[in-house]
């Protein structure tokens, strides 16, 4: 192939290659409770605000006792950056959130985080990694 074409071709695939990649490992940017978060007051909702649109597919609340907090909940027909789960009064306590979003490309990412509500923070920590997981594509 003529290195006049070639560099050019191998320039391009390489720049379409970066932006794939970059959009398939979104992840959380800020979420409300933020991760770690000591609040005083049971939070009215849970934000979570993604660095690019995804489909939020899972949220799952659960407090100290492992037990499963339920929450108004529907997985996104369309992608969004931002996402807002209205919450029931918590009681206090520790609080785990796993999510599971998907990219337009069909990536899928996992993350999550915790946060404490009235009380001691350290009478409990978290079981949960406060990052984000990426898995392939399905």
């Amino acid at each position: 192939m003529n290195r006049h074409i070639f560099l050019p071709l191998m320039l391009m695939i390489f720049a379409l290659t970066g932006a794939s990649l970059a959009h398939a490992h979104t992840d959380v940017i800020s979420s409300s409770p933020a991760s770690d978060e000591h609040i005083e007051t049971s939070p009215e909702y849970l934000g979570l605000e993604f660095g690019d649109n995804v489909r939020l597919m899972r949220v799952n609340l659960t407090d100290g006792d492992g037990q499963r907090v339920r929450v108004d909940f529907r997985p996104s027909r369309e992608s969004n950056m931002d996402y807002r789960i209205d919450l029931p009064t918590l009681k206090e306590g520790h609080y785990e959130v796993e999510w599971r979003a998907m990219a337009d490309d069909g990536h899928t990412m996992t993350g999550g985080f915790s946060f404490h509500l009235g009380g001691n923070p350290d009478d409990h920590k978290s079981n949960e990694d406060s990052g984000s997981g990426h898995e392939g594509h399905h």
